[in-house]
């Protein structure tokens, strides 16, 4: 059986969070003109909202898959291992 490749989504995911850091280490950076950190603060706004469309879409297909195996009394998970 042929390995699935990824969703080409996931790429432009990825591909948008990598742009938004660059723009966070240049903003960080404060070597750039207060035009040029207006400009990519707003770039940044508009990937963040990208973004987080992305999520809640992903969010909702995985509960719409939980919902048609019957997987829905699956426990949270947590990361505190005591």
């Amino acid at each position: 059986m042929a390995k699935k490749q990824p969703d080409i989504g996931v790429a432009d995911f990825e591909n948008r969070f990598k742009e938004l850091e660059k723009i966070v280490e240049r903003m960080e950076s404060r070597d750039q003109t207060l035009d040029t950190s207006i400009k990519d603060f707003e770039n940044g706004m508009d990937l963040c909202t990208s973004l987080q469309q992305s999520l809640r879409t992903a969010e909702q297909k995985i509960q719409i898959l939980m919902k048609r195996s019957n997987a829905e009394d699956l426990e949270d998970y947590s990361s505190d291992e005591n």
